[in-house]
Parts: C-alpha cells; sequence; structure tokens
C-alpha cells in the first residue's frame, strides 16, 4: 500500500512512499529475480519459475501486501 493506494509491486519506484506499519516510509530499492518455484509431489516435474521482489528501507520494515504482513530488511549499503 502506498500514499497513493494500493500499486503492484512491479510499479513500485524508489522513492514511493509505502505504509508501513511504523507508518509512510520512502522506499530505497526494488530487487527483482527469477527463480525456480518449489516442485510439489502431487504436480508434473516441471520446474516453473517465479519472480521474487525484495523491497528496500533504510531499516527494517513490515509493509502489507495481500492481507499478508512481510517483512523488509535494511537496504545493504556497500
Amino acid at each position: 500500500m502506498t500514499l497513493d493506494g494500493e500499486l503492484p509491486v512491479q510499479f513500485l519506484c524508489p522513492g514511493d512512499r509505502i505504509i508501513t506499519r511504523s507508518g509512510a516510509r520512502v522506499l530505497r530499492g526494488v530487487e527483482m529475480r527469477i527463480e525456480a518455484a518449489p516442485v510439489l509431489p502431487f504436480l508434473p516435474k516441471v520446474a516453473p519459475m517465479r519472480r521474487v521482489y525484495a523491497l528496500h528501507f533504510d531499516g527494517a520494515e513490515t509493509v502489507y501486501a495481500g492481507g499478508r504482513e512481510l517483512g523488509c530488511r535494511p537496504e545493504s549499503r556497500g
């Protein structure tokens, strides 16, 4: 959830203000990686791929997405 309402994660950009458990916070970064989804024994042995997103803030935050609370780690500065 952003200050502009609900947006799909793929439309979030650094600088967006995201509603977190501790209030509105500035999004510092968004990462997307593609990985193999888990293979389930009752499905054909095809390893589908899935997109996994990571949101980065100045500190650890809890965001709300799809009715769930998701933890986000601070952005690492290296």
